[in-house]
């Protein structure tokens, strides 16, 4: 589709020019070729609209398949860039908008033009060529050299724009923060003297692209500078509608392929966002193995000699952890950056073990069953993902919860009923409206809502009152009777007392060693470790 709509690019520019070379020999060959030069412009709008749209669900394609394939660091780091999400986005319609208009635009042109300069070449004169040639060279240099300063300084523009964007988000978002600490007005200092740059930046911009305008005079220059006499004669031996229509189609043709290649030039920011997530391919995405039993329950997780070495880390985190849960409940506790949390994410495939094994159910873990694996597992991360104006059921939906009768029950668990309207259910009602306390409380429930094998919190009482911490006890020592919970508290009054204890510590250069004691009496002499009280 894309090889025929360049095609028709090509046929229609031209038989255009074909056409107006044809109405001094022929008024029915010019007549004839301009209605195939019409048909054809037409073909090739209705064409280009299906172009676009392929060229568009294939660049979404793209770019969906790169996000699912990216590792977690990897997506971290593309949220921190500072071309943004909203560039990663819109580079999608750049992409679409190169690959099925300006491709076929520029080869269309190209083609044309060198068609009309080989026209030239048969009916003027080589000397003519030569010296419009000579003239044209610094003509083009000139604007290119335009173009690119032009192009740097809408870069340097964007730059300014993205720290200002960075800083008046602060501003709305961080206003607390600021003025509880007396910040704001350098903040706001900041933006000042980013929004003079990128004022700056757009003014030196326009005033570069005036030299646009400037190439018609300059063109008009030439051609008078041409004695009256030299003119007639060309005129004479090759015809003034011939020297008219080759020196405008070469001009037209000339400018309207700069402006393609322009257009080019000014998308590669896009396109470089683009690449950078569309280029990789899906690491841990495959689909369960029809051969395992994707029905079968999660009823053992073990962690083998499970290491874990950071780059920039010196010791192992967690550090020969052996580890193994069935149904009932355990805590894991520790002091900071011992582990805890990364023995989850091993466990559930984001993260590569340096040693060791994960077992499910006795079988080591395979890529084949990590979708498997997570569709029966309920995680609540230490850091989760809201967005403060989306609705509850919005957020229910990102955990995986659409049976909202179980997650109104949850929430009737965990004592958040009442802020959700007289029955109960308003999951209409935005997250941004519960108080931090409230908000964990739902994103407790909708964990609880999921219904799943294994069970995995992640400091859960963190934003709880004492109250909340009480009845998530309760809620846990529940749960812990009907299927696998990994508890991750730094504060014991959230732990059920049937809860087996689990402590993660850093023992002096020998990175991070877990062991789980059920008695004061079981911890050998000497050890690192610590209990839970």
């Amino acid at each position: 589709m894309l090889i025929v709509l360049t095609l028709l690019e090509i046929i229609g520019r031209l038989t255009l020019v074909a056409a107006l070379v044809a109405v001094p020999r022929s008024g029915v060959a010019a007549v004839s070729i301009a209605m195939a030069s019409a048909v054809s412009t037409a073909l090739r709008a209705t064409l280009r609209g299906r172009v676009d749209a392929r060229e568009l669900r294939r660049a979404w394609d793209e770019l969906l398949a790169g996000v699912r394939g990216q590792s977690l660091e990897s997506l971290a780091l593309k949220r921190e860039d500072p071309d943004g999400l909203v560039t990663i986005v819109n580079s999608v319609r750049e992409i679409a908008v190169l690959r099925g208009t300006l491709v076929p635009a520029a080869v269309g042109q190209a083609v044309t033009l060198a068609t009309v300069a080989a026209f030239a070449l048969v009916r003027l004169p080589a000397g003519w060529l030569l010296a419009a040639g000579a003239c044209a060279l610094p003509l083009v240099v000139a604007m290119r050299f335009s173009q690119r300063a032009q192009r740097r300084e809408e870069l340097r523009a964007f730059d300014a724009f993205v720290l200002v964007e960075r800083d008046v988000r602060a501003l709305f978002e961080g206003a607390l923060e600021l003025r509880a600490h007396a910040a704001e007005e350098p903040v706001v200092e900041t933006v000042r003297a980013g929004a003079a740059q990128i004022a700056s930046h757009h003014q030196r911009a326009q005033t570069l692209s005036a030299y646009f305008a400037l190439l018609p005079g300059a063109v008009a220059l030439f051609v008078a500078a041409v004695p009256r006499s030299w003119i007639e004669a060309l005129a004479e031996r090759s015809g003034w509608l011939d020297v008219g229509i080759i020196g405008g189609a070469g001009i037209t043709l000339t400018m309207g392929l700069a402006g393609t290649l322009d257009a080019v030039s000014r998308s590669a920011p896009m396109r470089a966002a683009f690449r950078r997530i569309a280029s990789k391919q899906a690491v841990d995405v495959a689909p369960h193995d029809a051969s395992a039993a994707s029905g079968e329950p999660i009823e053992t997780v073990e962690l083998a000699e499970v290491c874990l070495r950071y780059p920039s880390e010196t010791s192992d985190t967690p550090h020969r952890l052996d580890l193994r849960l069935s149904r009932g409940g355990t805590v894991l506790s520790g002091p900071n950056g011992s582990g805890k949390s990364s023995a989850t994410l091993i466990a559930l495939g984001f993260l590569d073990a340096s040693s060791g094994e994960v077992r499910i159910n006795g079988a080591a873990l395979a890529v084949s069953d990590l979708r498997w694996l997570r569709s029966r597992v309920a995680y609540l991360p230490q850091r989760n993902f809201v967005m403060p104006s989306e609705s509850l059921a919005w957020h229910a939906a990102l955990g995986g919860v659409v049976d909202l009768v179980r997650l109104r029950e949850a929430c009737e668990q965990m004592g958040l009923a009442p802020r959700l309207g007289p029955t109960g259910d308003d999951f209409s009602k935005r997250l941004g409206t519960l108080s931090g306390g409230e908000r964990q409380r739902f994103l407790i429930a909708r964990a609880l809502a999921r219904n799943a094998d294994w069970l995995i919190l992640d400091e859960p009482e963190v934003g709880l009152d004492a109250r909340g911490r009480e009845t998530l006890r309760a809620v846990l020592e529940l749960e812990a009777a009907s299927r696998i919970v990994l508890l991750i508290a730094h504060d014991s009054v959230v732990a059920p007392a049937s809860f087996t204890p689990a402590v993660c510590t850093r023992g002096p250069g020998e990175g991070t060693t877990l062991t789980p004691f059920r008695r004061r009496d079981d911890v050998p002499k000497g050890s690192h470790a610590t209990l839970i009280d």
